[in-house]
C-alpha cells in the first residue's frame, strides 16, 4: 500500500460506522414519533369541543413541523447523493 492509500482510507471510510447508526437511531425516532402522534390524535375523539380544537390544532402544527424537519433532512440526503455520484464521475474521467 503507498501512502495516499493509507492517508485517503481513513477520510473515506470513517462513515461506514456512523451512517448506519445514525440512520437506525432516526428510524427509531421516527417510529416513535409517529406512534405518539397518533396516540395523541387518537385522544381528540374523546374530548369536548373546545379541548378538542386545542389538540387538534397542536396535532398538526407538531405534524407540519415534523414534516418540515424531515423536508430539510431529504433534501441534505439528496444533495449528499447527487455529490457523491458528482465524485464518482470524476473516476471516470480520469486518466
Amino acid at each position: 500500500m503507498n501512502a495516499t492509500y493509507e492517508l485517503i482510507t481513513p477520510q473515506i471510510k470513517a462513515y461506514d460506522v456512523c451512517f448506519p447508526e445514525l440512520q437506525a437511531d432516526l428510524i427509531e425516532k421516527i417510529h416513535n414519533f409517529q406512534a405518539k402522534a397518533l396516540e395523541k390524535a387518537c385522544k381528540i375523539e374523546g374530548l369536548n369541543y373546545g379541548p378538542a380544537e386545542y389538540e387538534k390544532a397542536d396535532c398538526l402544527a407538531i405534524g407540519e413541523e415534523f414534516e418540515g424537519i424531515c423536508e430539510k433532512y431529504l433534501g441534505d440526503l439528496r444533495s449528499c447523493s447527487t455529490g457523491i455520484e458528482k465524485l464518482l464521475s470524476k473516476f471516470s474521467e480520469a486518466k
